[in-house]
């Protein structure tokens, strides 16, 4: 009878090899478990989609008049900024010298 309180080592020759045997027999199953079988279901697409909606902006543009800097939020040049919606709200908080820029107002900054 073997006696369970017995920490085996790495270097137990028996206690390795009945580990690398599990460990492999543990890997068949899961690679047969893994393998199911798909089936490609076709339908026509006579249902329109609709168009998707532009969800809320992940970046927004804003203009920063001179430079400005805050420990949690980074610095902003002067010109045109990319950030974030919530960060936008924060800076127009902070200082006087920034504002949100529109699309139009930073494509025409840029000459795009």
């Amino acid at each position: 009878m073997e006696n369970d309180n017995v920490i085996k080592s790495s270097y137990d020759r028996n206690f390795v090899n009945k580990t690398i045997k599990e460990n492999q027999e543990e890997a068949k199953q899961q690679k047969t478990a893994t393998k199911k079988t798909t089936t490609k279901k076709t339908t026509t697409s006579s249902t329109k989609t609709k168009p998707k909606e532009d969800p809320k902006p992940t970046q927004v543009a804003v203009y920063s008049s001179g430079k400005v800097a805050h420990p949690a939020l980074g610095r902003l040049d002067k010109g045109y900024n990319i950030v974030t919606p919530a960060q936008a709200d924060e800076w127009m908080k902070l200082s006087n010298k920034v504002r949100m820029a529109t699309p139009e107002e930073v494509a025409a900054a840029y000459e795009v």
